[in-house]
């Protein structure tokens, strides 16, 4: 009987060893993913951080502001609603801007971001806008 016993202990200790090592197989992959991202973040801002400040020199130079992206926020038959972000000098500005049908032209919000705020506002925003200004970026700069 304590044989037995003794066997069922064991073979129970045996699973809740194994669960734990699945565990923390598991934990590990996880830990070794978010690294991965957080290269490949590292990186992108790196290379956005680089692109916006060259894009920046250029527009100032130039006198004329840069358009790193344009994004439709709402769209009816007559009239749109979209968010555009210029760079000049040191300074992004993204302007909430509705136009067409039978409303007048106006700037609903404006917002005016340092280069380096700017790319951390982006990076918590959707990343196909960081991707869209970056394709401007390289076609322009």
């Amino acid at each position: 009987m304590s044989t037995i016993l003794a066997t069922r202990t064991y073979v129970r200790i045996k699973k809740l060893s194994e669960r734990l090592t699945i565990h923390q197989r598991t934990s590990l992959q996880k830990n070794r993913l978010d690294e991965k991202r957080a290269v490949i973040e590292e990186w992108l801002i790196t290379i956005f951080t680089d692109k916006l400040r060259r894009a920046s020199i250029i527009a100032g130079q130039k006198g004329k502001p840069y358009i790193l992206y344009r994004n439709t926020i709402e769209e009816s038959k007559d009239a749109v609603q979209e968010e555009v972000a210029t760079v000049i000098d040191k300074y992004v500005v993204v302007q909430l801007f509705t136009y067409g049908g039978f409303l007048p032209s106006s700037f609903q919000k404006q917002n005016v971001f340092t280069l380096d705020k700017f790319t951390r506002v982006m990076l918590k925003r959707k990343r196909n806008l960081i991707l869209q200004c970056l394709e401007n970026l390289e076609t322009d700069t």
